[in-house]
């Protein structure tokens, strides 16, 4: 959710710097009224169709019952053990609720005001009493701007029936119906209600209900013997209430701007040039930003491998389980991967037994990025104690993910020895980079304290996954 925030913030501020610098002193307003449309939505749409990888991905297992005892044999332990069921922890994709809460907030409060003003213009039409030409007139008992919905007109019964109202603001009104503005404002308002946070959402619904007035103005001083005789219409009509922000008001823009624009001259022979250039750069736009997403959001694949399970429990005594301890950690470890920054496929989700053939081979068959396998030691001096291992498999990319897991230690773990290259079954048969991690020493007293209490395994699950978004970003220098 936070990358779509931020591409959409990009995305949009981009779009909308190319529209204030290439179009909005222009008079293609025709052309711009489709820009700008059009470059609103491609700003929340094209984040969407990238989106899809920053869902939770389900956790995959390989569908076989099968252990692993030993880290360099096949051999069943027929020792059968009791079973610990471990629970995953739970991981909202909002930091916390306040921002939620906040956002539903807000966005109620400015949905209710946009369906407040719909449900009030849409129930004054019932009072629609006459029609000119292709509008229809609904007079208000209160003074008022004159505005359009679509084909009805809203005036100032006391103005109409006086007949002060001028014979351009009919013609003015018609335009907006003709045009079918409404469509335009109507859209970007429920947006601005969804996206209030996104500033350049503001700035697009001012610059497209500018875009409107000075669309039919062009309209009609090129149409009209006597163009000054409407802008002084557009000057008298600037009285009364203003019109409800879903409606096409006559004097919705400062005056000074319109009449502005209406005197400016153009050289028509820069308009086709203009259009290319806004629409190659809104294109491009869109083009490398989604090239920068779909680098920044190509998941890291992790094979990750609880050691043991099943009947082979790997360290034991009468207190506690290596292959629980393991277990419990990569399923913390997974819980964490939702944002799809770092895909995670267990070897294990439950107490199996999986053969070492088997686990290498779906770390062959995935093409992961990294088979990461977790054990704890079980050093029969139990003076040693909050060290953490690395064991790696040949090649440069294994050493260095090795190091980069080591670095600082994990949790309460500190590391004693560089990462060592080893010849266990599950890192050498590897197609991909390979790193095993022995996590403290379960005969010491204080790693089994620490290795069982889950607040430290959640500890150092997290900062598992966190040296995992790292080899993400180094993997991009290989």
């Amino acid at each position: 959710m936070i990358q779509y925030i931020t591409e959409t913030l990009v995305l949009s501020g981009v779009v909308y710097l190319i529209f204030y610098l290439i179009l909005k002193r222009s008079k293609l307003f025709g052309f711009t009224r489709y820009f700008l449309i059009s470059s609103v939505v491609l700003s929340l749409l094209t984040p969407i169709l990238k989106f899809e990888v920053l869902l939770p991905k389900p956790v995959q297992q390989l569908n076989a019952v099968i252990s692993l005892p030993a880290l360099n044999s096949d051999k069943e332990n027929t020792n059968v053990l009791e079973i610990h069921e471990v629970a995953p922890i739970e991981h909202s994709i909002f930091p916390t609720n306040v921002y939620l809460l906040l956002y539903l907030t807000v966005s109620g409060i400015l949905l209710f005001l946009y369906l407040r003003n719909l449900y009030s213009i849409l129930s004054s039409t019932r009072n629609s009493s006459t029609r000119r030409g292709k509008l229809s007139i609904v007079l208000l008992d209160k003074p008022i701007s004159p505005f359009s919905f679509f084909h009805y007109l809203f005036l100032d019964r006391k103005k109409f029936e006086s007949k002060e109202v001028s014979e351009y603001v009919f013609l003015h009104e018609e335009v907006h119906s003709s045009q079918f503005h409404s469509f335009d404002i109507l859209l970007v308002e429920l947006i601005t209600c969804l996206f209030w946070f996104n500033p350049f959402m503001w700035f697009f619904k001012k610059s497209v209900k500018e875009n409107h007035e000075y669309q039919v103005d062009q309209i009609l001083t090129n149409n009209l013997g006597h163009p000054k005789d409407y802008m002084n219409a557009i000057i008298d009509a600037v009285t009364g209430i203003n019109a409800p922000p879903i409606a096409s008001s006559f004097s919705y823009i400062q005056i000074k701007n319109r009449i502005k624009m209406m005197g400016k001259i153009e050289p028509k022979r820069f308009n086709r040039i203009t259009k290319i250039v806004a629409s190659m750069l809104l294109l491009v736009t869109i083009l490398v930003l989604n090239s920068f997403q779909n680098q920044a959001y190509e998941p890291f694949v992790v094979v990750l491998d609880a050691g043991h399970g099943g009947k082979d429990p790997g360290f034991h005594n009468h207190e506690i389980l290596e292959k629980e301890i393991s277990l419990s950690i990569c399923r913390k470890i997974s819980a964490l991967s939702t944002r799809g920054e770092v895909e995670i496929i267990l070897t294990r989700a439950n107490d199996e037994f999986i053969s070492l053939h088997d686990r290498v081979r779906m770390a062959n068959n995935k093409e992961c990025d990294l088979m990461l396998s977790i054990h704890s030691d079980g050093n029969p001096n139990s003076n040693v104690n909050s060290e953490v291992n690395a064991f790696h498999a040949k090649g440069e990319k294994s050493k260095k993910y090795a190091q980069m897991l080591l670095k600082d230690g994990i949790g309460k773990l500190k590391p004693k020895n560089e990462p060592r290259p080893a010849n266990f079954k599950v890192l050498t048969d590897l197609s991909s980079p390979g790193v095993l991690l022995t996590l403290g020493n379960l005969n010491s007293k204080k790693d089994k304290s620490l290795l069982s209490n889950p607040d430290q395994q959640d500890k150092i699950a997290r900062e598992i996954y966190k040296k995992l978004l790292e080899l993400r970003n180094e993997k991009a220098k290989y």
